[in-house]
Parts: C-alpha cells; sequence; structure tokens
C-alpha cells in the first residue's frame, strides 16, 4: 500500500469545470482514495479581475456531480487553510521577505523577485514521464510578488503545497516547463519536495487539441446532454490510465482499489465521443429500473409527456422493454415517448 497521499485540486474561479480540469481533479481523487489519503479544493483566485465567486460555486457543482468529494477546501475547513489563495496573502509575502533577507531574492521597485543560482542542475523523477532534468542557466530570475503585491503562480503554488503538506502534485503535462523553476524554491527555501505526476494532453479526435466543436468541453455540457456522473467519471478515468484489458466499464470503488499512478500513460488521450456513448450505454443498462426512471424523467418532462399520468412501475417496467437502446438519458427519452402518449 502506498503512503497515505495528501494532494490537491487547484482551479482558478475563472470559468466553469472543463473536462481538462474534471480530468485531472478525477486523478488526484482516486490517488487519495487508493492510498487512504486526503484530497484538497484550493482556490487559485490571485486573478482578482477574472476570478468570481459564481465561477467558484460552478467548479465546486461541476466537482459534486462528478461525485469528486473533497475532504478540505473552502467550504469545508480543515488544519492547513484558509484555502482560497486571496486569503493568503501575507504569507506569500513573509516567505518573499525571507528570501529577501537571505540574499536569495531582491526587490525591483514593488516587486520581488528570485535571484536563479548559475549552474545548477535541476533533475526530478516525474512519476508518468520519468527522469527529466534542465539547467538553471536556462532560466531568467523568476518573479514572486507582482508590483501590485500579489504573488505569482510559480511562487504560490510552492508556498501552498509546502504549508499544506502537500504529497503529491498531479497536473496536466503543460505544467513540466514550470516544474524547474518551482524546484529552486524548494531548495532556496529548504523545504521537502513533493513528487511530481504530469498527466497527458487531452486531443480530439482529429488529434489536435480539444476544442469546442469536437465534444462538450464544460462537464455540465455532458449532464445536459443525458449523460450519466458514472460514465463520464468511468470515461475520464480512461483517459491516460487502464484499469486492464477487457476492463472498460467499472465503478468507482472498482477505479478506486486498481488505481495506480504508475500507470499513468504519457502517450496523449484522444477523448472520442464513441467511447462515451457506449459506456453510458453500459452503465443505463446496469442500472436499477427505479434510478433509470430518474435518470430519464426530466427529458420526458422537457418533451412535455404526460409522466404524471402513469405509475412509478408501468414508467420503470417501460424502459425495462427497450432493453439498452439508447447511448443518454436524452435518447432513451426519446425512444420511449410512445409508452407515455401512446402516439
Amino acid at each position: 500500500m502506498a503512503q497515505k497521499a495528501r494532494v490537491r485540486f487547484a482551479p482558478s474561479p475563472t470559468g466553469a469545470l472543463h473536462i481538462g480540469g474534471g480530468h485531472t481533479a478525477l486523478f488526484n481523487w482516486l490517488w487519495a482514495r487508493h492510498t487512504g489519503g486526503s484530497f484538497i479544493l484550493r482556490i487559485e483566485d490571485t486573478a482578482r479581475a477574472r476570478s468570481t465567486k459564481e465561477f467558484e460555486d460552478t467548479i465546486m457543482s461541476g466537482m459534486e456531480w462528478l461525485g469528486l468529494d473533497w475532504d478540505e477546501g473552502p467550504n469545508r475547513g480543515g488544519n492547513y487553510g484558509p484555502y482560497r489563495q486571496s486569503e493568503r496573502i501575507d504569507l506569500y509575502h513573509e516567505t518573499a521577505n525571507l528570501l529577501v533577507k537571505d540574499g536569495k531574492a531582491y526587490r525591483e521597485g514593488d516587486a520581488v523577485l528570485f535571484r536563479v543560482p548559475a549552474g545548477i542542475s535541476l533533475r526530478f523523477d516525474d512519476v508518468v514521464y520519468g527522469s527529466i532534468e534542465m539547467m538553471s542557466d536556462t532560466l531568467k530570475d523568476v518573479v514572486l510578488i507582482k508590483s501590485d503585491g500579489m504573488p505569482t503562480y510559480n511562487y504560490a503554488v510552492v508556498v501552498d503545497d509546502h504549508f499544506m503538506e502537500i504529497t503529491h502534485v498531479i497536473r496536466g503535462e503543460d505544467h513540466i516547463s514550470n516544474t524547474p523553476k518551482q524546484l529552486l524554491l524548494y531548495d532556496a527555501l529548504g523545504w521537502e519536495r513533493p513528487a511530481f505526476g504530469h498527466l497527458p494532453m487531452i486531443l480530439g479526435k482529429d488529434k489536435k487539441k480539444l476544442s469546442k466543436r469536437q465534444g462538450a468541453t464544460s462537464v455540465y455540457e455532458y449532464r445536459d446532454m443525458g449523460y450519466m456522473p458514472d460514465s463520464v467519471f468511468n470515461f475520464l478515468a480512461l483517459l491516460g490510465w487502464s484499469a486492464g484489458e477487457e476492463n472498460e466499464i467499472f465503478s468507482r470503488a472498482e477505479a478506486i482499489e486498481l488505481f495506480e499512478l504508475s500507470r499513468v500513460t504519457k502517450r496523449p488521450a484522444v477523448l472520442d465521443m464513441d467511447k462515451l456513448n457506449f459506456i453510458n450505454q453500459e452503465h443505463i443498462k446496469r442500472m436499477d429500473p427505479y434510478d433509470r426512471l430518474a435518470l430519464v424523467e426530466p427529458f420526458w418532462r422537457e418533451m412535455n409527456l404526460p409522466v404524471d399520468a402513469h405509475t412509478r412501475e408501468y414508467l420503470a417496467s417501460s424502459l425495462e422493454v427497450l432493453s439498452g437502446r439508447g447511448q443518454t438519458a436524452k435518447q432513451v427519452a426519446g425512444y420511449s415517448d410512445y409508452f407515455l402518449s401512446f402516439e
């Protein structure tokens, strides 16, 4: 059994929870649950002009819909808070002042910059990508505190991850280039480095960066199209990880038991809507009849069908007759309209 992990999902509240963010959150959640550890939600809201409470609430609602419950966070509390970066500004300034005092950082007006030492080999063993190395000579001095008093991303995440005792930083592969800068800060402050694992990029079927036309990009769009949370969970888990050959349909409990970071692939993952449709259809087939009814009923009502004119028993049994037709709840509602209207 791996050590109990403390992992975090740290979105910026500048938009809804998109599929890439949901994917990152899910892999962090799985590792926390697999190891019996803790999953922390931290809100990175230092971009004050674009960050809103409404988007923060939307992100939390999207995570709740996916079933990704967190152990610590803005609305849960915990021993390592506060959990919004905007409420941790004093800590960033105090830590930056220590670096200035030690001669490792300097002030430039109201800004604070870290002085990058020359000739330092910055190597780390990525859980997914293996050994990665970069020389410090390729880096410019790192801005810690901007002239407006707000911390930069690369600085704030190091401070937060240290004081929140994060053991594993699991995030998208686009952050690999940020890691050497962060390692410099860990070392300069005398802090233990966490383990790093970078997740594969998600591409569309055309093998290009995912765009809206290649499939919904917000988790709520999947909900509105009639996909089940368990199906989207199952689908996202397979983007860069495998539960084993011929094991494409699984429950959350099975995913928790089987998940291993060491089995995450570095190959880009392809978002294939046909695969999601298949997975969703299989999950619908396996549902309890009355749970299936609860899933389909809102779509019947959208179609103005006389739902209340029939008993629950009749409605549930009518869906059984379909024998698995329809890949989404919306499609099932369309295929079964005859049983309600008799037209």
